[in-house]
């Protein structure tokens, strides 16, 4: 909640957005009365299933108004804005074009003080629940604000500032990102960058505390009026959505020190409900949601001590990181996986004291195991092509030797090809057999042998290319325990690549709620295990 008013200014204390979602009968009437114009239902994209067009809505509340206009032409002028704020930034749908009438319903009476700061944010938690899921192909939600919340917290991710426009007075923190970007680092647009770069981000290049004190009463009041509930424990409700609000989650955020948490089940009903659940009274039927967002302020989390590591990471063996480690999802990608884990083996070599043989040799194995995911993902080749049949049939037996058997070629300066691994590959024809010598490469017409260690040192701004440009050992690499199915996909490339639990069956989304058919969307809670497909991933 501290987010939502600091970034966007939008008032999180107030009366819940609930009540009931008008029916098919009423949508006429509800836009005459409150709008002064009614959207045409015979073109269906004016109006669709109780969702109104915000290009109509565009179309026809500009803020202009006609001469003899009256106090309530005002009001229905100030309704249609406010919808295309809710439908095109606050709450948008997974269509991005259309907003329901039941927040209509509520805009009656401009008077009332509504807590739409706390129906945004339950919006965005409801469609990253249901997006993130392994099948769904479309997102919805106030990301605006997700992106916000990343920049403020994530400097390396951020684009750099031109200075070119300032944060205009008595606008939100949000406002000071509305300028010029500069983006020398990071490559845009490239998801894979962007995955590699969260696996081998570190604790101490994390913002804990992007807004301090002195930061918060710089900001117009509207900004902080709700500063009483930012760390309340209440369920974030918008009509058919309900979500928890975990501030003991983030008490870093608050300049006081993380503990272990309570559990808590996300998966208890009535979470993953929606705009499918029909036209209901919400109010009523979360009623117990309702109870305890009017005593919110029986529900704020204490504030415990001080973080007196304010800036910096947790050491390793803190309780809260022993906890987060064993129940989170560490990594995106196993590339990542693989270089993340292997500069932390590193590490632990170069700190012990003193040296324990037993110690150093269960880091050999997991090293070696992280290089040899390593030595797959940059090995990979697409299929060699067949050897044409029109090819003369007196040299068979000479090309099939050839095949099996690639000549190993001695290192050559001039040439450029690099000396030969023991243990390697064939990729050829005789894809899986395994000689002493090298493994050919089909490159520009040339055949020579490569090793593991080469190829990292070939391999331009790769995390470990400075460790490896010193050495000229061979390496030998053992097979990988970790997830082998990955690695004999054809698609490496385009393939993705996570270790998040994914579900052997994939379910059909329908609609515009996100909602699969045949039953709601589960999150996993906190004891769950690194799972891919049918292989335990233990990292």
């Amino acid at each position: 909640m501290q987010d939502v008013e600091v970034l966007l200014g939008v008032l999180v204390d107030g009366e819940l957005i609930v009540g009931t979602i008008p029916t098919k009968g009423e949508w006429n009437g509800l836009c005459e009365r409150l709008l002064g114009a009614i959207p045409d239902r015979k073109k269906k994209k004016e109006i669709k299933g109780g969702k109104i067009s915000l290009t109509w809505l565009r179309a026809r509340f500009k803020g202009h108004l006609e001469p003899g206009y009256t106090d309530e032409n005002i009001r229905q002028q100030a309704r249609g804005y406010i919808l295309q704020l809710i439908g095109g930034i606050l709450m948008p749908d997974y269509s991005g074009s259309y907003v329901h009438l039941c927040y209509l319903t509520l805009l009656d009476d401009l008077l009332v003080v509504q807590s739409w700061g706390n129906a945004c944010l339950g919006n965005l938690y409801h469609y990253l629940c249901h997006s993130c899921r392994h099948g769904s192909d479309n997102v919805g939600g106030p990301f605006i604000l997700l992106q916000l919340w990343a920049w403020e917290r994530f400097p390396y991710l951020a684009p750099g500032l031109l200075g070119k426009r300032f944060r205009p007075a008595g606008s939100p923190l949000g406002a000071r990102w509305h300028d010029n970007f500069h983006n020398l680092d990071l490559a845009a647009h490239v998801l894979g960058v962007y995955r590699h770069f969260f696996d081998l981000q570190k604790p101490d290049e994390v913002i804990w505390r992007p807004y301090s004190d002195e930061l918060i009463d710089s900001l117009p009041h509207i900004c902080h009026v709700g500063r009483a509930i930012w760390m309340t424990k209440v369920p974030l409700l918008c009509f058919p959505f309900v979500q928890n609000h975990m501030p003991d989650r983030v008490m870093r955020q608050f300049g006081f020190r993380q503990t272990i948490p309570q559990n808590c089940d996300c998966t208890a009903p009535p979470h993953g409900k929606d705009f499918k659940s029909g036209a209901k009274n919400y109010s009523v039927k979360y009623r117990a949601q309702v109870n305890m967002w009017n005593n919110r302020f029986h529900h704020v989390v204490p504030h415990g001590d001080v973080d007196l590591l304010d800036s910096v990471a947790y050491p390793d063996d803190d309780p809260y990181v022993v906890w987060y480690n064993r129940i989170t999802i560490r990594y995106v990608s196993r590339l990542g996986a693989a270089t993340n884990i292997t500069c932390g083996l590193f590490e632990r070599l170069r700190t012990m004291d003193p040296l324990d043989l037993d110690v150093v040799r269960n880091i050999g194995d997991q090293g070696v195991a992280c290089l040899g995911n390593l030595d797959k993902w940059l090995r990979k080749r697409p299929p060699i092509k067949p050897v044409p049949e029109q090819q003369n049939a007196g040299n068979e037996e000479e090309q099939l030797h050839n095949l099996v058997q690639p000549q190993n070629e001695p290192f050559n300066t001039e040439q450029g090809h690099p000396d030969a691994t023991p243990g390697t590959r064939t990729e050829g024809n005789a894809a899986g057999s395994v000689h002493d010598g090298s493994r050919s490469l089909h490159e520009g017409g040339g055949t020579g042998s490569c090793s593991l260690l080469t190829l990292l040192r070939s391999a331009e701004r790769y995390p470990l290319t400075p460790m490896l440009e010193d050495s000229t050992s061979s390496m030998h690499v053992i097979q990988s325990p970790v997830s082998q199915t990955w690695f004999d996909m054809a698609d490496l490339v385009g393939a993705e690549t996570t270790l998040v639990h994914r579900s052997e069956k994939r379910k059909r989304f329908d609609g515009d709620d996100g909602c699969p058919i045949g039953g709601d969307v589960t999150q996993c809670g906190d004891e769950v295990d690194r799972v891919d497909g049918n292989h335990s991933v233990n990292v």
